[in-house]
């Protein structure tokens, strides 16, 4: 079994304990979500989310499809009414200029290649299309949090990858994308009380979570 299997199979595994997760951390949740919800403004359908998972967000979002590997996420999501399909992001079985909007929300951290499935969302985006990434900064104190759940053999973060606020623009960049929006949540400490947060425009260092609207080049 190679890595990318062990990362399908872990979450087919523990599918519910992943989706649980979102009813245990409400409060972040909801910040996640409305951090997503103000990069969309001004954008159009139809709409992609690779790394659908159980649909959490392509749920609330009226995202039209979703892809996952997981076919137990893709079960539950179903379930949630999203349409779903089981395929990988490296390998996105559409034609080119389908879709107007695509999501990656928190599943950059899980792929096995993020360049190669940003360079297929470009492909599968139409002209001036644009994609919304929601990811944990490696620098910031949810990204250490993490980074420690890790290294204490997390079935989830055993296999994730972090990367910082520059390398994603970096990504962005190498893969034909120009970033234009840029929004940040999660300001309280991973390890106390969840709380109200709030959102904010642009990018903050100390955000747990940051979200980046960019556009097809």
């Amino acid at each position: 079994m190679n890595w990318v299997e062990l990362v399908f199979d872990i979450f087919d595994i523990y599918a519910m304990r992943y989706d649980q997760w979102y009813d245990k951390h409400r409060i972040i949740y909801e910040y996640e979500l409305n951090a997503v919800k103000s990069a969309k403004d001004r954008t159009y359908r139809p709409s992609l989310e690779i790394g659908v998972g159980s649909g959490r967000f392509a749920k609330p979002l009226n995202i039209d499809l979703g892809i996952d590997p997981s076919e137990s996420l893709l079960k539950i999501a179903k379930g949630r009414g999203v349409n779903v399909i089981r395929s990988v992001g490296e390998s996105l079985p559409f034609s080119n200029n389908k879709f107007n909007t695509i999501y990656i929300l928190i599943t950059i951290c899980f792929l096995d290649d993020p360049i190669k499935t940003l360079k297929e969302g470009n492909r599968i985006l139409k002209n001036k299309g644009n994609i919304i990434i929601g990811f944990v900064p490696k620098e910031s104190k949810w990204g250490n949090y993490y980074e420690i759940l890790k290294e204490k053999g997390n079935p989830f973060y055993k296999y994730a990858t972090f990367y910082t606020y520059r390398e994603i623009l970096d990504m962005l960049e190498e893969t034909g994308f120009n970033y234009n929006e840029i929004y940040s949540t999660l300001f309280q400490n991973p390890d106390k009380e969840e709380t109200i947060d709030f959102v904010e425009k642009g990018y903050y260092k100390d955000a747990g979570f940051v979200v980046i609207k960019a556009t097809k080049s």
